[in-house]
């Protein structure tokens, strides 16, 4: 894996660093910084992001990306990934019964799967 040429920061979208902030509060961590929590997410999401190099080489094709629910919001990979890069993106959540109805709203996704569990 290649690291971002970007410095990594915890410099985000507000509503996105709350959403962190009550991942990394479920998370154990002794001694750990929510800092380096939020820059790990950054990580993750450039990271795993990197595959829109694939579409410079295939620009007709479409990636399909599955991935936690934290990453796929629109201000975790997708805006990471493709902030300026002049590609488009939808997101699509699966709605679960134990996650904050905040995040199934248009700021994070653009589809919304309802399916009985």
């Amino acid at each position: 894996m290649l690291l971002p040429k970007r410095e990594l920061t915890c410099s985000i979208d507000p509503s996105y660093r709350t959403f962190i902030q009550k991942a990394y509060a479920e998370h154990p961590h002794i001694e750990l910084s929510f800092t380096y929590f939020c820059e790990a997410q950054m990580l993750w999401n450039r990271s795993m992001g990197h595959y829109r190099k694939y579409l410079t080489h295939a620009p007709k094709t479409s990636v399909i990306v599955l991935a936690g629910i934290g990453h796929t919001m629109k201000r975790g990979m997708p805006e990471e990934s493709f902030e300026n890069t002049g590609y488009s993106y939808k997101v699509i959540l699966p709605k679960f019964p134990d996650i904050d109805r905040s995040v199934a709203s248009a700021g994070n996704t653009n589809y919304l799967l309802l399916f009985p569990l």
